[in-house]
């Protein structure tokens, strides 16, 4: 399935904005700060209507992990003393866009 140019150009400027908050590259790593900077951004896609298949194609995920980054995404946001510099990050991430 080809993405359209749209989803690329949006995915492009979330992961620059991201790259910003964050102060290192986005890379295909597991650290906890990458982990974080991918659910954020799996989660704002989502919220702009694109499926789980095709946020998963943008940041070379499956489907399922895309699913579980949005739940991560959600706990966070209801607990967020628990996860204060991820929270910080969230609201930073969307206040940019």
């Amino acid at each position: 399935m080809e993405l359209a140019r749209s989803h690329t150009e949006r995915f492009e400027h979330m992961r620059s904005v991201m790259e910003g908050i964050i102060g290192e590259p986005m890379e295909e790593n597991r650290t906890n700060r990458q982990v974080w900077a991918r659910a954020i951004i799996a989660d704002a896609l989502y919220g702009e209507g694109l499926t789980t298949f095709v946020v998963g194609k943008l940041l070379n995920r499956d489907h399922s992990t895309v699913t579980h980054y949005i739940g991560m995404v959600k706990g966070m946001i209801q607990a967020p003393v628990m996860y204060q510099w991820k929270y910080e990050t969230y609201l930073d991430f969307m206040a940019a866009l």
